[in-house]
């Protein structure tokens, strides 16, 4: 969401920490990515403090519908459950989706 701040900071030090290519993005008025009739905010199924994590491939690969207290811990094991270095069950999140 536009207020997502905070998932995109943890995303971009996990992105380092672990080497990988992880693009991020604001999206909503003014930010990276525009939402001019509001499709995406309907669709995304998160607030404007939630997170999405999107495979490669397009598939959905964690959601967060709202701000988490620690965005770098939850995307941390996400990231570990979508590169099978955990169980989805290790997340202990209800909402993590895999």
């Amino acid at each position: 969401g536009a207020d997502g701040q905070a998932w995109l900071d943890a995303a971009t030090v996990l992105a380092d920490k672990r080497g990988l290519p992880l693009a991020t993005h604001l999206i909503g008025p003014g930010e990276d990515l525009q939402d001019p009739d509001g499709t995406w905010a309907d669709l995304r199924g998160h607030s404007e403090r939630g997170a999405i994590l999107v495979r490669p491939d397009g598939i959905v690969a964690a959601r967060w519908r709202a701000h988490a207290d620690d965005p770098a811990a939850w995307l941390d094991k996400a990231l570990s459950a979508t590169l099978g270095t955990c169980s989805a069950k290790a997340t202990g999140h209800p909402e993590f989706n895999v």
